[in-house]
C-alpha cells in the first residue's frame, strides 16, 4: 500500500507519505503510511539504511518460502508479522530511544489502523473506522503501530481464535500498546479527534488498508504505488504499457478505489497482486526494488526535486547483510532521489 506525501511548494519542502489523513497537516513533512507501507515510512523515519530494509524484505521472503512451502505465508504455521517484529527489534534494538522520539515528534510519523468493529463495512463507515496514530513514547510503540497496520487476520497473521502470547506474541503485545496509546487519546480518527474508546468491546487494530487505501491530505498529497492506475493527486506508480503492445487501442477498464483514485484492470496489475499475496524470489525483489527507483526518478526529474547523488540501485545479499554488487536501473542517470 503507497507511501503519500504532500509537497509544500510555499516552504519548498517535501513530504513524503503512505496514508495520511484528512486532519490539518503538521508544520514539516509528513511520512504515513498503511499495510507495507507503514513499514516504509517508518524504516525513513527512523533513518534505516534503504540496503537494509531490503536484506530484511528478502529474509522475510526467504522464510515465507521455506517454512511455508507451496503454502507461503498463508501456511498456518507461518506468521508474517511475527516474522515481521523480529527483524523490526533487531534493527532498532541499539538505537537512541530518545533520539528516535524526537524524530518523529511533532505528527511527522503517522501510521494507518483499522478499528475491526466495523467488520466488513470498513469502507462505507471510513470516517469511523478508519484511525491513525502520530505521537509516540518509545520505539515499541512506534513497531506495535506498524505491526497491527500490517495485520490481516488468516492472512498476515493468525486469527484470534490461533494464536497465544508464547506461540504468536506479536499482535497481542502490539494490540495491548495501541490500547494504552487509545487511553492517552493519542489514536485518532480521520478528523485528527482523539478516540478513548473502540466500537465494540473486544475490538481490536487491523491493516489500515482495509477501511482506508490512498487516503490524502490534500492536492498536493504525494502517492506511491506498486499498482498502475489513474489519480487525482501527484503520483509515484508504474505505467499501464498494456494497450501500447496491441495494434488498435483498447479501452481502459478501471476499478474505483475512492472517489479520487482507480486501479487499472491489466496485467501490469494483475502482477502486482501476484506478487502482493505471494512471497517473491530474491530477483523479483530486486527488479521490483530497481522499478520503484525508475518511477521515483522519474517523478523527481519532471517535479525539479533530484539531486545528483549515485546512479547505481544496490543488490542485496540478506544473508551477510552487505552490497555486493550494483544494478543499474534501467532508466538511471548520474542522479538518484534524495
Amino acid at each position: 500500500h503507497g507511501v503519500v506525501g504532500n509537497r509544500n511548494t510555499h516552504k519548498h519542502s517535501t513530504t513524503y507519505t503512505s496514508d495520511a489523513t484528512g486532519a490539518s497537516p503538521v508544520s514539516g513533512p509528513i511520512l504515513s503510511g498503511v499495510s507495507g507501507g507503514a513499514l516504509a515510512v517508518t524504516s525513513i523515519a527512523l533513518s534505516v539504511r534503504p540496503e537494509d530494509a531490503m536484506a530484511v524484505t528478502m529474509r522475510i521472503a526467504q522464510s515465507a518460502r521455506l517454512e511455508g512451502g507451496i503454502f507461503d505465508h498463508l501456511h498456518p504455521r507461518f506468521s508474517l508479522v511475527d516474522r515481521v517484529e523480529q527483524e523490526l527489534l533487531k534493527l532498532t534494538e541499539n538505537m537512541d530511544e530518545e533520539y528516535v522520539i524526537r524524530c518523529v515528534a511533532g505528527g511527522q510519523l503517522r501510521i494507518g489502523l483499522t478499528d475491526s468493529g466495523f467488520f466488513p463495512f470498513f469502507r462505507s463507515n471510513q470516517h469511523e473506522a478508519y484511525l491513525y496514530v502520530d505521537e509516540y513514547d518509545s520505539i515499541q510503540e512506534i513497531l506495535a503501530a506498524c505491526i497491527l497496520s500490517s495485520y490481516v487476520p488468516g492472512l498476515t497473521g493468525p486469527a484470534p481464535f490461533e494464536r497465544s502470547v508464547k506461540t504468536h506474541p506479536a499482535i497481542t503485545l502490539a494490540n495491548k500498546h495501541l490500547k494504552g496509546m487509545l487511553q492517552r487519546g493519542v489514536v485518532k480518527n480521520i478528523r485528527g479527534e482523539g478516540r478513548r474508546h473502540m466500537l465494540r468491546d473486544g475490538s481490536e487494530f487491523w491493516d489500515g488498508g482495509l477501511a482506508n487505501l490512498f487516503p490524502t491530505i490534500d492536492k498536493d498529497t504525494i502517492l506511491v504505488t506498486p499498482f498502475a492506475g489513474k489519480f487525482n493527486n501527484p503520483t509515484i506508480a508504474p505505467k499501464n504499457d498494456t494497450a501500447a503492445s496491441f495494434a488498435y487501442p483498447l479501452p481502459r477498464a478501471m476499478l474505483a478505489v475512492n472517489n479520487y483514485a482507480a486501479l487499472d484492470i491489466s496485467p501490469v496489475n494483475m502482477r502486482v497482486m501476484r506478487y502482493v499475496a505471494l512471497s517473491s524470489s530474491d530477483e523479483e525483489l530486486q527488479s521490483w526494488f530497481a522499478q520503484g527507483y525508475d518511477n521515483a526518478l522519474e517523478y523527481l526529474t519532471q517535479s525539479s526535486l533530484k539531486t545528483r547523488f549515485s546512479t547505481v540501485v544496490p543488490k542485496i545479499d540478506p544473508l551477510s547483510e552487505t552490497v555486493v554488487q550494483p544494478v543499474v536501473s534501467q532508466n538511471s542517470t548520474n542522479n538518484v532521489i534524495v
